[in-house]
């Protein structure tokens, strides 16, 4: 099962990992995620190789959010080095 780091809409200075459960989501995608005890809206910045050692349990995403349009991969692009280079949150720089 594949992995994805999503922006989750909270002010949080990390990107967090998920399991993607089924081949319908893509990079742009707004998803609803568990985040506590509450569920979010995030966005899947991109995907990771699963490996075998994890220390603890990665929750899935749990739907997709119709409600949002894609963010084309060079807006991703532009989040992830306007996140780096003014050193703010992931939420900050995709608003």
């Amino acid at each position: 099962m594949k992995k994805a780091e999503v922006i989750v809409f909270r002010g949080v200075q990390a990107l967090y990992t998920y399991l993607v459960p089924s081949d319908k989501y893509d990079i742009g995608d707004h998803v609803t995620v568990p985040f506590g005890k509450n569920t979010c809206i995030g966005l899947i910045l991109k995907f990771t190789q699963p490996n075998k050692r994890t220390f603890f349990k990665i929750k899935p995403i749990q739907g997709l959010e119709k409600t949002y349009p894609k963010v084309p991969h060079d807006l991703l692009n532009l989040i992830e080095w306007f996140k780096d280079y003014y050193h703010t949150t992931p939420y900050k720089a995709y608003q």
